[in-house]
């Protein structure tokens, strides 16, 4: 089996995360520890670890199949809407670029 990415710290809150591909191909930063009430499920490609965003009947039937479900980290840090913001601002500059 492929080991998970490597852990690294949340610049805000200082939390262990890792960063996986999220479903529209940006880095997504998911807690390191699974959750049983998490609707994420990653999935190695062969180079990538991706995210797949379940819905509460997805996530719990993949439980059942013995899947770990894990969490995004924007749900649990205490500085995520600093990081929303920012994110948001980004994608203006890069609309007004064009």
């Amino acid at each position: 089996m492929t080991p998970l990415p490597r852990a690294a710290r949340c610049r805000s809150c200082s939390e262990p995360i890792m960063f996986v591909t999220g479903p529209k191909g940006t880095h997504l930063p998911v807690e390191v520890r699974p959750s049983a009430s998490g609707n994420i499920v990653l999935a190695h490609d062969g180079k990538h670890w991706n995210a797949g965003v379940l819905t509460p009947g997805q996530a719990a039937g993949a439980r059942a199949d013995g899947q770990n479900t894990y969490l995004s980290h924007f749900a649990t840090c205490r500085a995520a809407e600093a990081h929303r913001k920012r994110a948001q601002r980004a994608a203006i500059r890069s609309r007004s670029k064009r």
